[in-house]
């Protein structure tokens, strides 16, 4: 056992893809458990200590079940990334719309965009990843006036992806739910450093990050900034008061 978890480990330090070694760290979880198990059918087992060790490893299977899912997420080869996430934004579901239709405004409020433009009906994006930036075409796939909108990259763009956008009115307040998702292909050749790289920043936390900024963008004109300032909602705050 302890030849075992000194070659995974070694494994996971020393590997670029590190999902199939932490995977390989869970199955030999599962085979330490099943013989923990086992061993309460012992009449010289001490109980109390085999409670312990039971819970100790249960507890670092958890945190490996959830890093080996984690980092099948972004490495190449395995599969999709899907992010979403919600905000409620105190404007109208129409007024929300038509800002995000048109994709100008994108570096605005999405972290790492560039620049977004139409170029021969189609939106051509320009992303920061690290010291250098991707690019892509795509597509808009479904648009209905003040409800959603969905696009896909097309042309064997870099980094495959979609995303869609939908604007649910509010019942019984003003505003309006944007549930943002947005999805990342990850190819099995790699795509080099910049887009690899690119691809681990990708998190729910981002996405509602994305949503945060346009948020403050509808409600406040702008993204609020807190370098020097107590709170970036109250800045957002006392600039609705003045407004008002």
């Amino acid at each position: 056992m302890g030849l075992r978890e000194i070659g995974v480990g070694a494994g996971i330090l020393a590997s670029e893809r590190k999902a199939g070694w932490l995977r390989a760290r869970v199955a030999g979880d599962v085979i330490d458990l099943a013989m923990l198990k086992s061993s309460f059918d012992s009449r010289r087992s001490r109980r109390v200590r085999l409670s312990g060790a039971t819970a100790g490893v249960a507890a670092i299977t958890a945190a490996d079940i959830f890093y080996a899912r984690k980092l099948s997420a972004v490495e190449p080869g395995t599969g999709h990334i899907r992010v979403e996430a919600s905000m409620a934004v105190n404007k109208p579901a129409a007024e929300c719309y038509e800002f995000w239709r048109d994709v100008t405004n994108f570096p605005k409020f999405m972290k790492n965009v560039e620049t977004t433009r139409v170029s021969d009906g189609r939106t051509h994006w320009k992303v920061r990843a690290g010291l250098t930036n991707l690019e892509w075409d795509a597509d808009i796939t479904e648009d209905v006036p003040s409800e959603t909108i969905s696009w896909q990259s097309v042309n064997c763009a870099e980094l495959p992806n979609s995303g869609s956008v939908r604007f649910e009115p509010r019942l019984g307040a003003r505003g309006a739910n944007v549930r943002l998702a947005m999805e990342y292909e990850a190819p099995a050749a790699g795509l080099g450093g910049a887009a690899d790289g690119f691809l681990k920043t990708i998190s729910q936390h981002q996405v509602r990050e994305n949503l945060r900024r346009f948020k403050s963008v509808m409600e406040c004109g702008e993204f609020p900034v807190t370098e020097g300032q107590p709170s970036g909602r109250q800045m957002c705050a006392a600039k609705k008061e003045a407004v008002q």
